[in-house]
């Protein structure tokens, strides 16, 4: 699995709320049975925001996501339900290029959301100082960004 996106709109002032709220562009999230999902205008730290904060539970004990944004009234633009049965997380999203969920392995999907997170680090340090590992661990929770 590999997620995939490309900074088209990053905000002048990224103090406050405006990194999660203007950082915005295309996303594909690609699995061994090919595009999964291919959306524009997704705000791409705040899906940060949801999958950090997923990951830090995840990696000590399986648990499910459920993203929607508050730009778009469909959701979930992506969840994950885990299956102890295969150790496996299932995929499901409103704009699903396949129409139907689909299963990636725990270990998948968890390597998917680490790269996502460091190459938007990465993308972000570009463009700015701002340090957005530093940013999430920081303020341990969504509400806490909102308020920075």
């Amino acid at each position: 699995m590999r997620i995939e996106f490309d900074i088209k709109i990053f905000p002048w002032e990224t103090h406050t709320y405006h990194l999660p709220a203007f950082t915005e562009g295309p996303i594909r999230i690609i699995t061994s049975s090919g595009k999964f999902l291919d959306a524009d205008g997704i705000l791409l730290v705040e899906l940060a925001i949801f999958l950090h904060e997923w990951l830090e539970n995840a990696r000590n004990s399986p648990t499910d996501l459920y993203y929607r944004s508050m730009d778009f009234e469909e959701e979930p633009i992506l969840a994950f339900s885990y299956s102890s049965d295969d150790e496996a997380y299932e995929l499901t999203s409103v704009w699903s290029t396949h129409g139907k969920p689909e299963r990636v392995s725990s270990g998948e999907v968890l390597q998917a959301t680490e790269e996502y997170l460091q190459d938007l680090k990465v993308a972000i340090l570009a463009r700015s100082d701002i340090d957005l590992f530093e940013r999430l661990t920081e303020n341990q929770s969504t509400k806490e960004w909102w308020q920075c």
